[in-house]
């Protein structure tokens, strides 16, 4: 399926529909997003890592359409050169 990768974003769980708008995309991408950890920080915001996989790429769009959504502080797609063990395979 290609490479893994971490995706963080920062963003404000005040803003109206984010959480929703965030959840829908990556539902939009299921196979490329294997997997997220919410970490809720002070005040209203909350950390969030998705890992990712699939294309550089592919998984850069995805990430640009994250993290210009608006309520989202900051957010990177981290490219690793260490190559995981496979985390699931498609159905088939």
């Amino acid at each position: 399926m290609g490479l893994k990768y971490p995706l963080k974003t920062l963003y404000d769980r005040s803003t109206p529909h984010l959480q929703r708008e965030l959840a829908d995309l990556q539902y939009q991408h299921l196979a490329e997003v294997i997997s997220s950890l919410h970490v809720q920080l002070a005040g209203n915001q909350v950390m969030e890592v998705v890992l990712v996989q699939g294309v550089a790429a592919t998984l850069q769009q995805i990430a640009d359409q994250l993290i210009t959504l608006k309520g989202v502080v900051t957010g990177r797609l981290q490219l690793l050169t260490a190559v995981m063990p496979p985390v699931c395979s498609p159905v088939g």
